[in-house]
């Protein structure tokens, strides 16, 4: 007997109810008019609690519970020319997440929606535990950087918006002093703290080094008292617990504030930055127009110190300082500095752009540039041929090895300039530490005639051991060693103590920073060899050296 047309459609209807049914998630088709239940499937039926029978023909209303119903008709709104519109639902009830989808289409010849449930709890729990890795520390328990900056991105209208940044100075140094273990409790005091201080709903943040807070529907008032507040209480110690015995601990902090438009821009850089500042208010920096024009200059400045060096060192000058030798008042050496301009025309302060370029990585390719330049210049006035010498920098930033010393003898053979007559001033620094490699480059050079002075003589962490360890022929006092020593006792004993110790060493003594009469006619009396600082002369480009080489011992 032939099957017809209406019996093969209700065989492939029933099957695709079937189908239906084993899924592992609730299908509904309701009609788009009416509301009208037309179809639904056992896993709607199971989790209702009702019969198939009891819920088709009835409206969503009557079915649905309430707090579910805003959902589906929020989803409604966009469902139109059959695109699929979803959304993710908490049923707080059943601890479950369920993916809601509507989407229009026919049934039995009438225009419905089609309504799917599906539970991915599962997934937002895999999701959240990731979230909760990239997103929170694990110690604190708080929101980090990258959730800070995520936020701050979502964020509409930021002119009632405040960021306050607490910067701890001396967090690696707390840990490695007092412990991991404490230094996790001291963390979390200070946590505990800002959290239980805080009035105004902020969101607090774990920062490299610190914490942010982030206040909304604030001003510029509330946010300055906010860090006031937190300044005043860092004055205190923080009390953590170590082993039965309380422990007081001092923890030196810096505070920033960024308010309104400037937060998007670079908040990342901004808050490194504004942690620089000098504050401004009451011991906090604020970021302001000033500061922002300061970056964009300092962005600026890096470009063009990159462009200016590997385009023929465009902008690049070397002055000369004289050193003069105190038994006769001669001028007996210069030191050569080096001096760029900015293509905007503007001179740049050798502090700002010896920075970069050693951020950059273009000091040893200066500082090559300079030594050339210099002995170049004082071959060409025949100093060289007199009783003299010139002192280069080298920056903390190098490593004294093979490779740095193949390039000064280089330079050396380049220009024609004696080995003997030049002095490496040598930075005593946090930075510069001397390795067994940087010790057997310094002593080749010094096989080779080149003298070596340490800089900064007395301010680094290691100066008793670079004199064991370093066959300097100079040592060099920075400038703070003589500013206000007129009158103060006890700076003139330090001075008086160095030079016997550099004379009993058989070094030579340069002072630094002479700038007046009366600090002249104190040195004098202290056995010291050489003086240098603005009293005398300030840095001169060559052509003002060049007109002077008669002030030079013969």
């Amino acid at each position: 007997m032939e099957v017809t047309t209406v019996e093969k459609y209700s065989e492939n209807l029933i099957e695709t109810r079937m189908l239906l049914d084993e899924i592992n998630a609730g299908v509904l088709a309701l009609d788009k008019i009416t509301g009208e239940i037309l179809f639904c499937n056992e896993h709607v039926c199971a989790a209702l609690g009702k019969e198939r029978d009891y819920i088709l023909g009835k409206s969503y209303k009557q079915i649905f519970r309430p707090e579910f119903i805003p959902v589906y008709e929020r989803l409604l709104i966009e469902c139109e020319n059959g695109i699929e519109n979803s959304t993710v639902y908490y049923w707080p009830e059943k601890n479950v997440w369920e993916q809601v989808s509507v989407k229009e289409t026919e049934y039995n010849a009438t225009s419905c929606i089609l309504l799917t449930i599906t539970d991915v709890s599962d997934i937002v729990r895999t999701r959240y535990k990731h979230d909760n890795l990239v997103y929170f520390d694990p110690v604190l328990h708080l929101p980090n950087g990258e959730k800070l900056e995520q936020d701050i991105n979502e964020l509409a209208n930021l002119e009632t918006v405040s960021l306050l940044f607490i910067t701890l100075e001396q967090l690696t140094e707390l840990y490695n002093l007092y412990g991991w273990e404490n230094g996790d409790q001291l963390l979390i005091s200070i946590r505990d703290w800002l959290l239980e201080s805080e009035t105004r709903r902020a969101q607090l943040y774990v920062i490299d080094r610190g914490f942010a807070i982030l206040g909304r529907n604030v001003d510029m008032g509330d946010i300055k008292a906010r860090a006031k507040e937190i300044l005043t209480r860092f004055n205190r110690p923080w009390e953590i617990c170590s082993d039965g015995h309380v422990i007081s601990v001092f923890c030196p902090v810096k505070a920033g504030v960024i308010h309104g438009k400037y937060i998007k821009n670079e908040m990342r850089n901004i808050l490194l930055r504004t942690s620089w500042m000098v504050p401004k208010y009451e011991g906090f920096a604020v970021y302001d127009e000033e500061t922002d024009g300061h970056i964009r200059r300092m962005i600026a400045l890096r470009a063009w110190l990159v462009q200016c060096v590997n385009t023929g060192m465009q902008g690049f000058d070397v002055y000369y300082q004289p050193i003069i030798k105190l038994d006769n008042m001669k001028w007996s050496a210069v030191e050569a500095l080096c001096r760029w301009t900015a293509p905007d025309g503007e001179a740049v302060s050798p502090i700002e752009f010896i920075h970069l370029a050693e951020q950059l990585g273009l000091i040893e390719q200066i500082d090559s540039w300079v030594r050339k330049r210099a002995m170049r210049d004082c071959v060409k006035l025949g100093l060289d041929q007199k009783d003299f010498f010139l002192s280069v920098n080298f920056s903390p930033t190098h490593k004294v090895n093979e490779k740095f010393m193949h390039g000064l003898m280089r330079n050396l053979l380049e220009t024609g300039f004696p080995a003997k007559k030049l002095n490496l001033e040598i930075t005593e620094s946090a930075k510069m530490s001397f390795e067994e490699e940087d010790l057997r480059a310094l002593k080749k050079l010094e096989d080779a005639g080149v003298m070596l002075c340490l800089d900064d003589f007395g301010t680094g962490y290691s100066s008793i051991s670079n004199l064991v360890n370093i066959s300097a022929q100079i040592l060099k006092t920075e400038k703070k060693f003589i500013d206000g020593m007129v009158g103060n006792d006890y700076k003139q004993y330090l001075l008086r103590v160095l030079a016997d110790l550099a004379a009993h060493l058989g070094m030579s003594l340069i002072v630094e920073g002479v700038e007046t009469e009366a600090q002249l006619e104190l040195i004098q009396g202290f056995n010291i060899d050489y003086a240098q600082g603005y009293y005398f002369s300030r840095p001169v480009p060559f052509e003002q050296l060049a007109a002077k080489t008669g002030n030079f011992s013969l």
